[in-house]
């Protein structure tokens, strides 16, 4: 499932101007929190450099995004663009990139008060340089050479420069046939067999008349329904809009049997990923290195259980051999008894005086 994002026009608000607020971003990104890749479309003549830097961090520490140059991207529009690494860096086909060293627009002051707004500008102009140069790695000279001459940058310019890393085709509208849903219907309500591509085929005919009873409506299975199209190759073409059902096919990606990934935006095809080559003799390779660690895992550990057992049975043995009885009955002695004495007369004598006193 794939989420967009989508930065339009001014970076900041203004007092004429409503413009694109951190706000903004994060209530889209939070609105997409299912979604395992963001598209970031940046379509924006930048503005305010605070509110610029604070996306730009933001959109930096997101997981899964890739930024997305569209139509137009300008200053601070490119340092949102270049907060993601190269790779997930696009560029849309036919997009001006333009870069230019910062500027402050009606000020006016005293000599202090304009020293301090050129001591202000310098720093984000260095700021900037920093940025550009850590993003593609140019020469800093070069870059605050195309920034002082407020540089316009192709689609080409750029992945050389290494502004992004590719250029995606452009969206290009194709004149299509909107089916009515009534039409479907009316045309086929005596026929409930009928599958829904015989049903749009059957729509067309009557919309068009008996001349264009060849015209036939493509479909293509994918992992997430049939998508249907007006072209006539094995899938759609790249900005061609297509259908899911009876409905315009949402946002997100569709995976072909045969592995081709059609990636859908507003109705219409951004991009068809190929298939994903999959190396057999390294697969190969790898399950047999994987089956010999096994076996040798396994081993080990028959090698260690044995030698535990082992072990163990010596100690059992060792201690069975220690096992001795201690136990020595204590020999009985007789107690002295006094009582069985015969007493004599003279001790009978004292002990009954004895038990008198008492």
């Amino acid at each position: 499932m794939t989420g967009h994002i989508y930065i339009n026009g001014q970076i900041g608000s203004d007092e004429s101007t409503k413009g694109v607020e951190l706000q903004d971003v994060i209530m889209q990104v939070e609105a997409n929190k299912e979604a395992e890749t963001l598209y970031i479309h940046i379509n924006s003549p930048g503005g305010s450099v605070r509110v610029g830097k604070l996306i730009a961090e933001y959109i930096k520490n997101l997981p899964n995004a890739i930024t997305i140059a569209e139509e137009f991207c300008a200053s601070m529009g490119t340092e949102i663009h270049l907060a993601r690494p190269l790779h997930q860096r696009k560029i849309r086909q036919g997009c001006e990139y333009f870069i230019h060293s910062p500027l402050i627009e009606g000020i006016s002051g005293n000599a202090d008060e304009l020293q301090e707004a050129s001591d202000y500008i310098r720093q984000t102009e260095q700021m900037m340089l920093n940025m550009y140069h850590k993003a593609t790695g140019l020469d800093k000279s070069a870059l605050i050479g195309l920034m002082k001459q407020e540089t316009s940058l192709t689609d080409e310019d750029c992945v050389s420069l290494g502004f992004a890393s590719e250029i995606l085709q452009s969206l290009e509208l194709k004149a299509v046939a909107f089916i009515d849903k009534e039409l479907i219907n009316n045309n086929n309500q005596n026929d409930s067999k009928m599958n829904l591509k015989e049903k749009i085929v059957a729509a067309i005919n009557t919309a068009f008349g008996e001349e264009n009873k060849e015209v036939v409506a493509m479909m293509v299975a994918t992992d997430n329904g049939e998508l249907s199209y007006a072209s006539e190759g094995e899938l759609p073409e790249v900005g061609e809009a297509v259908m899911l059902g009876e409905e315009v096919a949402p946002d997100g990606e569709y995976t072909t049997e045969s592995g081709f990934v059609i990636v859908v935006v507003e109705g219409l095809v951004a991009e068809i990923r190929e298939p994903e080559q999959v190396d057999v003799e390294a697969l190969k390779s790898e399950i047999e290195t994987l089956k010999a660690q096994l076996e040798e895992a396994q081993a080990k550990a028959e090698e260690s259980e044995a030698k535990a057992l082992e072990t163990v049975e010596a100690e059992i043995l060792a201690f069975k051999k220690e096992i001795t009885s201690k136990y020595e009955p204590k020999a009985e002695k007789k107690e002295f008894n006094q009582q069985s004495k015969e007493l004599s007369i003279k001790e009978k004598a004292q002990l009954r005086k004895q038990e008198l006193k008492k």
